[in-house]
């Protein structure tokens, strides 16, 4: 009975504890000043599904009808995939190394891999400003690659 509760206790040390999720933060108006598109391709060349990241995106889109943040994201995503496929192709044809982004094989599709082996990318509603520091406090890092700022 001892032996039984000690290997059991020993197999339950063994198992893998869940690695909390590091949690990227990054508020912006979607304009070329704000740089997102150098935010979401570093972020999507540097993270697969595998990691335990992901990035929460609060963004307005002034002047527009309808918000596209999301497509804006998925058509940035499919543009990366596509670019680290081609550089993989070539250095394949040239060096005989395999590798595809985000870890896909050869052959897969762009919205198979958008959907199974891109990394996390949350678009986080509207919230009052009240509400801000909120948000704020549930980040591990805020990130913004602003290419100027308009205040001070």
């Amino acid at each position: 009975s001892s032996s039984a509760s000690s290997s059991a206790s020993a197999a339950h040390s063994a198992s893998p504890r869940p690695r909390p999720l590091t949690k990227l933060l990054s508020i912006f108006k979607w304009e070329p000043r704000k740089a997102p598109e150098v935010l979401l391709e570093a972020y999507l060349t540097e993270f697969t599904a595998d990691d335990d990241v992901a990035l929460f995106v609060r963004c307005n889109l002034y002047h527009e009808q309808r918000d596209l943040v999301g497509e804006r994201i998925q058509q940035l995503a499919r543009d990366v995939f596509l670019s680290h496929n081609s550089r993989a192709e070539a250095a394949k044809a040239s060096t005989g190394a395999l590798g595809g982004a985000w870890g896909a094989g050869p052959g897969v599709e762009v919205e198979e891999a958008l959907r199974l082996r891109a990394p996390r990318v949350f678009v986080l509603p509207q919230i009052r400003d009240s509400d801000m520091p909120l948000m704020y406090a549930a980040a591990d890092a805020l990130v913004l690659p602003s290419r100027g700022e308009g205040w001070g």
